[in-house]
């Protein structure tokens, strides 16, 4: 065999009888949780075997606000504005008539109205039970402020 067709073989054989191909690196011990999205683990299923999901992934998801729970945070939001406007006047007689007002307007029609239309808008915007339920239980609207925030 001549020099430069030993030479050949050497260099065609070496890379594939020589060098043995790394392993990768498991993800999950690069990226930790990072390998979730939306509560789903990317790396179930890799390769053939089940990696253990963290206690994110876990947590079933939170459910929706009905109609009905719609329908009570938006009467309470509606309260809590006819509320403060009566606490807000300054004159006993301004305050006695403001409330007085108060009182027929949640009798009224337009006041169903409005919580029909805010029970729609809590539907449509996916609000979560737990949101709903918080709001219609607020005493103050600082209460429907960080019902809204998930405090």
């Amino acid at each position: 065999m001549t020099p430069i067709k030993t030479w050949l073989c050497l260099a065609l054989a070496l890379p594939v009888a020589g060098c043995h191909a790394k392993e990768a690196e498991d993800p999950q011990k690069i990226l930790g949780d990072l390998t979730e999205h939306g509560g789903v683990d990317g790396t179930v299923g890799a390769r053939g075997k089940t990696e253990p999901r963290s206690q994110k992934a876990q947590q079933p998801a939170e459910s929706l606000a009905t109609k009905t729970e719609c329908a009570a945070a938006g009467r309470r939001i509606e309260e809590l504005a006819l509320e403060l406007a009566v606490k807000q006047a300054e004159d006993a007689a301004e305050r006695a008539e403001l409330e007085k007002r108060r009182a027929e307007v949640l009798k009224s029609a337009a006041h169903r109205e409005r919580i029909t239309e805010a029970a729609d808008e809590c539907l449509s915007r996916d609000t979560s039970q737990r949101e709903a339920v918080c709001i219609a239980k607020a005493r103050t609207e600082l209460d429907v402020d960080r019902c809204s925030r998930g405090r």
